[in-house]
């Protein structure tokens, strides 16, 4: 079992990276994780996803290619960013030393008991409120 896991932004935007490293990474975690159905997203992310992949992408995805996208997305596993998510990432940003961005990813995360958070971004291994792990996929 897998345990309940959340996906960073990064994750997704991956899977349209130049590197076949990354891609295919990305890809088979989202795939193995999609099937687990314990797989959770939120809200922000999925914006953070359109934007980066208009701006950072290059080239950038087309609207049809994000909309296609975004549809394979399990809309029942994603986490509304909602007023107590975000006056709880304050607190967490505060505790950890954190981004505000990425405390709200961490909170939105921690409301419905994920155990894991696969990122790029945030520091790998790193425990959070004694349940969240952090964890980077793209390192052996």
């Amino acid at each position: 079992m897998l345990g309940r896991s959340f996906l960073d932004t990064n994750i997704l935007i991956y899977c349209f990276d130049k590197n076949v490293d990354f891609r295919f990474k990305a890809e088979n975690l989202l795939r193995q994780l999609y099937q687990s159905e314990d797989c959770f997203i939120s809200s922000q992310v999925v914006v953070e996803f359109c934007r980066a992949a208009q701006q950072k992408l290059n080239p950038p995805l087309s609207m049809a290619a994000i909309r296609d996208f975004i549809n394979t997305l399990p809309t029942a596993r994603t986490v509304l960013v909602t007023i107590p998510i975000i006056e709880h990432a304050t607190i967490l940003q505060e505790k950890y030393r954190l981004s505000f961005w990425d405390s709200v990813i961490i909170s939105a995360a921690l409301s419905i008991g994920c155990e894991k958070l696969y990122t790029q971004d945030m520091q790998s291994g790193q425990l959070i409120e004694n349940q969240l792990l952090i964890i980077n996929p793209f390192v052996n």
